[in-house]
C-alpha cells in the first residue's frame, strides 16, 4: 500500500511539473522574495492610460512573438513591435481587434473605425530613437509614436486608439 502511495504521489508530482509554464520574466519576479522589490522591478511593469483618465500599472510579458501587456484589473493589450493590435479594457467595456495592413488599419470589437497611415519615419532623440508616423481617421491627423532607448529596448508606446477613447499611452517605469 505505501509503494502505490509513492507511485501515485510521483505522478501527480509529474503532471503538475509538465503543466508548469516557465518564462524568464516569471522566474526573476519569483526569485525576487518580497512585494516592494516585486513592485519595483524595472522592465516587467509599465504605466498604460487610455484617454488620459484611465490608467492601470501593467506587466510586460514576451511571447514567441509579441509582447502581451496585462493588469490585475484585467487590462490585456497585444503588441507586435509596433502597434498595440488587440486592446482589452473591461473597466471601460472596450474591446478591439487592429488588423495592420501596409497604409489602413481597421479595427473590431466594441469601437470600430478605419485608418490611412504612413509609413514609420525615425528621428534620433537623447535616449535613442523615436520611431513616428501619422494616421489619419475620418480627415483627422493622428501622431503614434515609439521610444526606442540606446539598448533597444521600448521604452514607450504612444498610439490613437478610437475617437471615442483617444489616445493610449504605456510607459516603462
Amino acid at each position: 500500500m505505501n509503494h502505490f502511495k509513492i507511485i501515485l504521489a510521483l505522478i501527480t508530482f509529474f503532471i503538475i511539473s509538465a503543466c508548469t509554464v516557465r518564462t524568464t520574466q516569471l522566474d526573476a519576479l519569483r526569485s525576487m522574495g518580497n512585494q516592494e522589490e516585486l513592485l519595483s522591478a524595472e522592465g516587467f511593469f509599465w504605466n498604460a492610460q487610455i484617454n488620459e483618465r484611465e490608467s492601470a500599472e501593467v506587466l510586460a510579458i514576451n511571447m514567441d512573438d509579441h509582447t502581451a501587456f496585462a493588469s490585475r484589473d484585467g487590462w490585456i493589450m497585444r503588441f507586435n513591435g509596433w502597434e498595440i493590435y488587440e486592446l482589452n479594457i473591461p473597466t471601460l467595456s472596450l474591446v478591439i481587434h487592429m488588423n495592420f495592413s501596409q497604409t489602413n488599419v481597421t479595427s473590431e470589437g466594441s469601437h470600430s473605425s478605419q485608418m490611412q497611415c504612413e509609413p514609420w519615419s525615425n528621428t534620433e532623440i537623447d535616449i535613442g530613437v523615436r520611431h513616428h508616423r501619422l494616421c489619419m481617421v475620418a480627415g483627422v491627423t493622428y501622431e503614434g509614436f515609439l521610444i526606442v532607448n540606446s539598448l533597444g529596448e521600448t521604452i514607450e508606446i504612444h498610439q490613437y486608439i478610437s475617437e471615442a477613447f483617444g489616445y493610449l499611452n504605456l510607459t516603462k517605469l
